[in-house]
């Protein structure tokens, strides 16, 4: 029979080991969640229908009529970022003054976000995750 007394210390370092794990597994999993926004603009683009050929339009915007609070939308998909209109744009394309969301698909690496979060190097730069629905539509583009 092996006395267990002897490897007291065994067991604390094995026990400190799984306590630092357990809090490293947290720490990678807040980095994935979308964060809540105060004005519930995740929960808007969510419920939000993704467009059809027919509605999708462009319009010439004459002036600032929008207040500098409402974000800029994006489309991170099979390697390209899309704007709300689904056309192809750069990740530096976006206007500093306004703030940016860009949904991704949830199977992307965690360094393909990262990387886009660099070449956009926005500073009001929020990220997100693609609803099922717009992921059919981007599929289908």
């Amino acid at each position: 029979m092996v006395d267990s007394a002897t490897h007291a210390m065994t067991e604390v370092a094995l026990g400190l080991s799984m306590s630092f794990f357990s809090l490293l597994i947290l720490a990678l999993l807040s980095f994935q969640l979308p964060q809540n926004s105060e004005n519930g603009v995740v929960q808007q683009m969510q419920n939000s229908r993704p467009p059809t050929e027919s509605t999708l339009q462009v319009s010439s915007h004459k002036g600032s009529s929008e207040s500098s609070e409402t974000p800029q939308l994006g489309f991170y998909f099979a390697g390209r970022l899309y704007d709300q209109t689904l056309a192809s744009v750069e990740p530096d394309s976006f206007r500093a003054d306004k703030p940016v969301i860009i949904a991704v698909s949830k199977s992307l690496p965690f360094a393909d976000i990262m990387a886009l979060r660099e070449r956009a190097n926005h500073p009001n730069l929020f990220i997100t995750l693609l609803t099922e629905e717009w992921q059919q539509r981007l599929e289908n583009l």
